[in-house]
C-alpha cells in the first residue's frame, strides 16, 4: 500500500485553510457593502429613498431610482404603512414603466398599489392608480383593460371633485385613447370631445 507523505498532508491542509479564509472575507465583505434592508416603520429612511428615487427618475435615470427603492423592504401593518407601501409601488411602477421590456413588471406593481389603495378606501390613490393603470395597459396593447381603468378613475373622481373637474378630462381623454388603439375612431373621438368640454368648463379663463 502507498504511503502518503506528511509533506502532501500539509499542502492539502493548508489549502484548506486558505479556502476557510477566502469564504470568510466573502462574507464579511457582502456584509459591509450590501445596504440592509429596511421595513416600513423605518418612515424616516424610507421617505429619504423615496425622495431620492422620485429625484432619480425627474432626471430619466430609472434604473437608478429601482436600485434604492429595492432597498426597501415592505411589510405593511397599520395604515401608516400601507400608505407608505402605496407610495413605494406606486414610485416601483413609474420607474418601470420608463424602462424597455419592464412594462408588465410596472403593471404588477401598480396593481399592488391599487389594493393597498381599496384596503384603505381612499378614493384619491384609487382614482390616481387607476389612471397609471389605464396609461399602462394602452402601452402593452390591453385597450380593454385599458378602458375599466380609465372608467373605474372616473368614477372615483366625480365622487370627489364632481363631474367638470379638469382631472376627469384626463380620464376621458385616456378612454379616448384606448378607443383609438382599437380603431374605434367614433368613440375615441366621442370620449376626446368629453375630455375638450370639461377642460373648457374647468378652466376659469376659458
Amino acid at each position: 500500500m502507498q504511503k502518503i507523505s506528511k509533506g502532501r498532508f500539509y499542502s492539502i491542509d493548508h489549502s484548506f485553510s486558505w479556502l476557510y479564509l477566502s469564504l470568510v472575507f466573502v462574507i464579511i465583505s457582502l456584509n459591509v457593502n450590501c445596504s440592509p434592508q429596511i421595513t416600513t416603520n423605518n418612515s424616516t429612511v424610507i421617505q429619504d429613498y423615496l425622495e431620492q428615487a422620485t429625484s432619480k427618475l425627474k432626471i430619466n435615470k430609472p434604473e437608478e431610482a429601482v436600485n434604492l427603492l429595492l432597498k426597501i423592504k415592505l411589510n405593511p401593518t397599520s395604515q401608516k404603512e400601507q400608505r407608505i407601501a402605496y407610495a413605494v409601488h406606486t414610485l416601483f411602477g413609474d420607474c418601470y414603466s420608463r424602462i424597455n421590456n419592464k412594462k408588465e413588471v410596472a403593471f404588477n406593481h401598480y396593481t399592488e398599489a391599487k389594493k393597498i389603495a381599496e384596503k384603505l378606501n381612499d378614493l384619491q390613490k384609487l382614482g390616481d392608480i387607476y389612471h397609471k393603470l389605464g396609461v399602462c395597459s394602452i402601452d402593452l396593447g390591453k385597450a380593454d383593460d385599458a378602458k375599466k381603468a380609465f372608467s373605474s378613475a372616473i368614477i372615483c373622481k366625480t365622487r370627489l371633485f364632481g363631474n367638470n373637474h379638469i382631472s376627469i378630462a384626463l380620464e376621458y381623454n385616456g378612454l379616448g385613447n384606448a378607443f383609438f388603439s382599437k380603431h374605434n375612431l367614433n368613440m375615441a373621438l366621442e370620449n376626446y370631445k368629453k375630455a375638450l368640454i370639461i377642460a373648457d368648463k374647468s378652466n376659469p379663463n376659458g
